[in-house]
């Protein structure tokens, strides 16, 4: 849903079709890699720097294998609450960028 949802919002806020598929192939493949080095270059602030979109990513691999934990600094519960909220957060925007938009 998250995926999903952040598509949708790139959609309704940029014209080019082009322009979505590369930022959410750059968000899919290296959106969790970008997460984990900037938290890792801040970690007096990994605490707040966890609940960044990118980290919500981790969330495939994390569920399947609890030991990534520490790459994201946050619990399976947490990564689900995060990814709701994310979700919810990219559909309003969405949303709002969807009823503004002048076709």
């Amino acid at each position: 849903m998250f995926s999903i949802t952040l598509s949708l919002m790139l959609i309704s806020m940029i014209k080019s079709s082009a322009a979505v598929i590369v930022i959410d192939l750059f968000v899919g493949f290296l959106g969790a890699l970008i997460s984990a080095f900037v938290m890792e270059a801040l970690p007096s602030l990994a605490n707040v720097l966890a609940w960044n979109s990118f980290n919500m990513i981790n969330i495939i691999v994390q569920l399947a294998n609890p030991s990534i934990h520490q790459v994201s600094s946050l619990t399976n519960g947490e990564l689900v609450a995060g990814n709701l909220i994310y979700t919810l957060l990219f559909l309003l925007i969405g949303l709002w960028a969807f009823k503004k938009r002048n076709f």
